[in-house]
């Protein structure tokens, strides 16, 4: 049994933070609020300018004076538009979020220990369809730090219901891994069983990806997920042989693993979804290498914030 007696999660710069290339500062949130107070200025002295312009006698020389201004306002426009579109992210740009946690485990016949972890998340959307993601996990094992790379996907909307992927993405297998499994959302101390560390689904897959999600009324909607990638290693020679690892970043196996799932959502919280994967997991060259996998996976979440937690 484990207990756990304390997570901190930290939402790091959310929506806020912006790396930048060639030596660009990004714009903070003080200066854009300047940027902004700076337009409704212009634009409430343009409209006095137009008032003056009905109460000046001299209507030729109001007409002038009033362009004059009006030229001048918008050289100061476009350098405020030129300025807002230099820190808008873009190909030289990406945001930096993520999330910490801290806490303590108590393993029954083992000595406690205290716990934490860093994972920061890169986002990069340099154009409406095209969009890149990663998270690393940064974790404290025995006297070291070790470092997981938990998912890199470049995707590409293809419309408003296909989203096609390619990289190392989190097996939609299930709907855990998918949507719960971040510590700021799963604040348990365990993950559940088929999903924790040794469990029997691979928690990243290497390949490609098919994903979207259908409307079919105001309330309720359809999921669906197919991808292709590199096969999970079949463990043989240790204690823990069976055990599927989601490690085979190189695949030495033909065909690749083939998996889907669809999700039903009736009601926002509650999704009731099935998988299916197989392909083959055994080593080449070894007397394993026919071993295939074909692994179904009925699922069902109901998902509420808890005040508790």
């Amino acid at each position: 049994m484990r207990t756990l007696v304390g997570v901190v999660v930290l939402a790091l710069c959310a929506g806020n933070s912006a790396l930048a290339q060639d030596g660009d500062r990004p714009v903070t949130r003080e200066e854009f609020e300047k940027q902004k107070k700076e337009l409704e200025a212009l634009k409430a002295k343009m409209a006095e300018l137009q008032a003056q312009k009905k109460d000046t006698p001299d209507k030729k020389k109001a007409d002038q004076d009033l362009q004059d201004q009006i030229d001048d306002l918008e050289k100061q426009l476009k350098a405020v538009k030129e300025r807002g579109e230099e820190d808008k992210p873009g190909w030289t740009r990406m945001t930096l979020t993520g999330f910490g946690f801290a806490g303590f485990e108590a393993l029954r016949g083992e000595k406690s220990s205290f716990t934490a972890g860093f994972n920061p998340i890169f986002l990069w959307k340099p154009t409406d369809q095209l969009f890149f993601e990663a998270q690393i996990e940064l974790t404290l094992e025995g006297t070291n730090t070790g470092v997981t790379l938990e998912y890199a996907t470049l995707y590409y909307m293809l419309n408003d219901y296909v989203t096609i992927g390619a990289g190392r993405f989190l097996t939609p297998f299930g709907g855990f891994q998918q949507w719960l499994h971040q510590a700021w959302i799963n604040k348990l101390p365990d993950n559940p069983l088929a999903f924790d560390d040794g469990g029997i689904t691979p928690e990243g897959t290497v390949g490609v990806v098919l994903k979207g999600a259908v409307a079919l009324s105001d309330s309720s909607k359809l999921n669906y997920a197919a991808w292709l990638g590199n096969s999970p290693r079949l463990e043989t020679q240790t204690t823990e042989a069976g055990i599927l690892f989601d490690d085979n970043f190189t695949d030495t196996k033909d065909p690749k693993t083939v998996g889907a799932r669809v999700g039903f959502l009736p009601i926002p919280p509650l999704e009731i979804g099935y998988s299916v994967l197989t392909g083959k997991v055994g080593d080449a060259g070894t007397p394993f290498s026919d071993t295939r996998m074909v692994m179904h996976g009925p699922d069902l979440e109901y998902v509420v914030d808890s005040s508790l937690l």
